[in-house]
């Protein structure tokens, strides 16, 4: 099978262990640039020889130089997925994710604010952030759920308005930040957004009340604060990115990928 030639090719070439997830990381990175590049890194060849020579890994062409539009910090996080030294790679799938999630919210503010999001020019790498929505309709929650992820966060979704206040504590916190919404919990909603504020193990983790089309006067029974805050639907997308850059800053994981 050619896919396992190329295990057993890199294995032979970097000096690992069958099995290393290390590897994993290679050909994932392997397929990010040939989605990127529209060609793949690794030279095609049905000889078996071939297939195992170091030079296939030695010889690819970079991904900057394969498709020079795509924008570096990309080009930097493919190239690190894919270093022949392993010891240079990430070192886990999921800390690949973490550094394309991140750059995919980049990406998108940059988007969005027709502008060069932060970290694109210098390389700096921020931490995913984490939203709780609180929601009970199955198709209000794949519609947060895909939102969120489009702005690049890690998202939680609950329909149960108490599972906010019972996941927090003092030494575990699941989510930068809680996002209540009333459009279908309506007023359980807005009493567990309250509660949430009142409970010392809860009343400094920033949360957002959304208030549904026909709830608007509800603002005024909100216990809000400066990293409490509520919002009226429809709310444009762009706003919902400010609101949340303010409540929870993004922390720079690293300044070099």
């Amino acid at each position: 099978i050619p896919r396992t030639i190329d295990y057993a090719a890199l294995e032979r070439a970097t000096g690992v262990r069958k099995d290393d997830a290390r590897s994993d990381v290679f050909f994932l990175g392997c397929i990010y640039y040939n989605m990127l590049a529209g060609a793949p890194p690794l030279q095609e060849t049905r000889d078996r020889s071939q297939r195992l020579s170091k030079t296939r890994f030695t010889n690819i062409v970079p991904l900057g130089d394969a498709a020079p539009s795509i924008p570096k910090v990309i080009v930097k996080v493919c190239g690190k997925a894919m270093a022949l030294n392993p010891d240079d790679r990430y070192q886990t799938p999921s800390d690949f994710l973490t550094d394309l999630s991140a750059v995919a919210q980049q990406l998108s503010s940059a988007a969005a604010g027709g502008e060069s999001a932060p970290g694109i020019a210098t390389g700096q790498v921020f931490k995913q952030r984490t939203v709780m929505v609180v929601e009970s309709s199955t198709a209000l929650q794949d519609t947060f759920r895909e939102l969120f992820k489009r702005m690049g966060y890690r998202v939680l979704v609950t329909s149960d308005p108490h599972r906010p206040g019972n996941s927090f504590t003092d030494r575990d916190r699941p989510a930068d930040c809680v996002v209540f919404s009333t459009s279908d919990l309506g007023e359980r909603a807005l009493e567990s957004f309250n509660r949430f504020a009142d409970e010392p193990s809860t009343s400094t983790i920033p949360a957002i009340l959304l208030l549904g089309a026909r709830h608007p006067s509800w603002a005024n029974r909100a216990n809000v604060s400066e990293h409490r805050v509520t919002i009226s639907t429809p709310i444009k997308r762009r706003e919902l990115e400010a609101t949340l850059d303010r409540l929870i800053p993004r922390e720079v994981l690293r300044t070099s990928v």
